[in-house]
């Protein structure tokens, strides 16, 4: 698996520096998930992966208004 990089664009110190701080974190994030998966097994990470996409709605309905924004993931969405 490749590491994650983000990359803005721009000169700035700023943007330089919130760059790398992004990237730390999403390095961070991959070896924390991939340690995780070696531990518990890829059949019970699947089945909580699969439990949180039956979470996220559909249809999110904005308060006191008459719309809404239609989405979200797929109800036969699985990963095996």
């Amino acid at each position: 698996m490749e590491q994650f990089k983000l990359s803005l664009d721009g000169v700035s110190d700023f943007n330089d520096a919130i760059s790398r701080l992004i990237t730390f974190g999403g390095n961070v994030i991959q070896r924390r998930v991939i340690s995780i998966l070696k531990y518990f097994g890829a059949s019970k990470i699947s089945k909580l992966v699969n439990t949180g996409l039956m979470l996220i709605p559909d249809e999110i309905d904005i308060p006191s208004t008459n719309i809404y924004i239609q989405g979200g993931v797929t109800k036969n969405a699985r990963i095996v």
